[in-house]
């Protein structure tokens, strides 16, 4: 029997975490095998984040086996962050370490709790 090996589909995107401090978003997500020239981050908005990556796939080959299913997300993705306030676009920082991709986004210096508008987080 012959199996096709499954694909990742254009919602295969990596999982992230998002994390809040009084002044700070922390954004944590999964890049497996990327290397920093494989992450794009900028801002469209004063409060909309895209991340643009991709996951080099690395597969092993065994003697004598098939690939009947593959769920690991390799190849191109987009997410889109929209925050719920304005913020410090200029002053985020960037790290990918060991397959994890951080970002910390400063809240504007005059931020004051209950300006918020809804989080809006969209798999492209």
């Amino acid at each position: 029997m012959t199996h096709q090996p499954t694909k990742p589909t254009p919602t295969d995107t990596p999982p992230f975490d998002i994390f809040e401090t009084d002044d700070t978003y922390i954004l944590e997500g999964e890049y497996p095998g990327s290397k920093p020239e494989h992450i794009h981050v900028y801002f469209i908005e004063p409060n909309t984040l895209i991340i643009h990556g991709y996951a080099e796939p690395k597969y092993t080959k065994h003697a004598r086996a098939e690939r009947v299913v593959s769920e690991r997300v390799v190849g191109s993705s987009c997410r889109v962050f929209k925050f719920p306030v304005k913020v410090d676009f200029e002053g985020i920082d960037v790290e990918l370490t060991d397959g994890v991709l951080l970002l910390w986004v400063g809240k504007p210096l005059d931020y004051e709790k209950g300006w918020e508008d809804d989080w809006v987080v969209v798999c492209a």
